[in-house]
């Protein structure tokens, strides 16, 4: 008999600006980006990057996360590490929102998000970073 694992699943992400936790619960994410982050130059410098992510946590919860970005480069942001702490959110879905202040941007092209959840690697997703001339 093959053995299930129980892990957390990724469900959805984004990146944005910057995400407000209100006091009736609800998140207010300012600056959603799409697939592509359009600066003027290089190098650049956001004030803050924001990333959310929503995670199936019906068959394992969430102790620990560290999440990082790769550069094209290969060169790495963060690590940004944190804790959960038991609350009143939904036991069969956890939010995860990180902010990286400020967010230096060196090179365009295609940044990897991943995290560490528990001990495990999960590739988040992927996004550009490009000029605005090239793009527009």
């Amino acid at each position: 008999m093959t053995k299930i694992e129980k892990r957390p699943k990724l469900i959805d992400w984004m990146i944005c600006d910057d995400i407000r936790r209100e006091m009736n619960r609800k998140l207010t994410l300012v600056g959603v980006y799409q697939d592509i982050i359009g600066v003027p130059n290089l190098p650049f410098t956001l004030p803050q990057l924001s990333i959310l992510t929503k995670w199936d946590t019906s068959k394992a919860s969430i102790k620990n996360f560290e999440m990082k970005i790769i550069q094209p480069d290969k060169n790495m942001i963060g690590p940004v590490i944190g804790e959960l702490e038991s609350s009143l959110e939904d036991k069969q879905r956890t939010l995860i929102q990180v902010g990286i202040t400020p967010f230096q941007i060196s090179v365009a092209g295609k940044y990897e998000i991943v995290m560490k959840i528990n001990k495990r690697t999960h590739k988040v997703g992927t996004f550009e970073v490009a000029l605005m001339s090239e793009k527009s």
